[in-house]
């Protein structure tokens, strides 16, 4: 996407868009308010990246398995990697950050390399229990280093989980974590039903 020399305002309008195009060339038909709630993140995250104002606080999307919140954030990823001074954006799966933590010897050290960048995660809750040399992996203290990238480096993160809300990740990770959480991103809701084929 290039957008050089604009103003803010017009900007702000060819980046919404843009936008807009993107989700429909990729088969999005998103509620009202989601399509809202979306594009303004990209908007003003595309803003920042031209130097209007500071990045906007990153996402966490609650719905339903196969609602496409993973499609969907992988796409507003793909639009943010296009803006100008974006930077690396990684994407991790919590099941396997979980996984490779107890496989491989120097994960943390490369899981902090690689997360100082804007940053998303897919699926958390799924991750399962997992532990090395006797010392448990924590989904939890990963949030936490999320917060501080938030707070010191304005690092997003975007998250997708198909936990029903902030109670529930109360009841998983702790009041700490949620209130972090509930600090560094805004919380949508994509209530759409499976759209995984069902098997007669």
């Amino acid at each position: 996407m290039t957008m050089t020399e604009l103003d803010p305002a017009t900007l702000r309008a060819n980046a919404s868009r843009w936008f807009a195009g993107l989700l429909r060339s990729r088969g999005h038909e998103l509620p009202e308010e989601l399509m809202a709630q979306t594009t303004e993140f990209f908007t003003a995250y595309a803003l920042s990246a031209y130097g209007f104002g500071p990045k906007p606080k990153g996402l966490i999307v609650f719905g339903p398995i196969g609602a496409g919140k993973t499609t969907l954030c992988e796409d507003l990823v793909d639009g943010m990697r296009r803006c100008r001074n974006a930077g690396r954006i990684t994407i991790l799966r919590a099941r396997r950050m979980a996984e490779d933590y107890s496989q491989f010897e120097d994960y943390l050290d490369w899981l902090r390399r690689i997360s100082r960048a804007d940053v998303m995660i897919d699926d958390l809750g799924a991750e399962g229990s997992a532990s090395r040399y006797g010392v448990p992996w924590s989904m939890a203290d990963y949030l936490d280093d999320r917060y501080m990238a938030w707070r010191e480096h304005q690092w997003i993160t975007l998250i997708t989980t198909n936990l029903t809300g902030l109670d529930e990740i109360v009841e998983r990770y702790g009041h700490r974590a949620e209130s972090r959480i509930r600090e560094m991103v805004t919380p949508i809701v994509y209530a759409h039903p499976d759209r995984r084929p069902v098997w007669e």
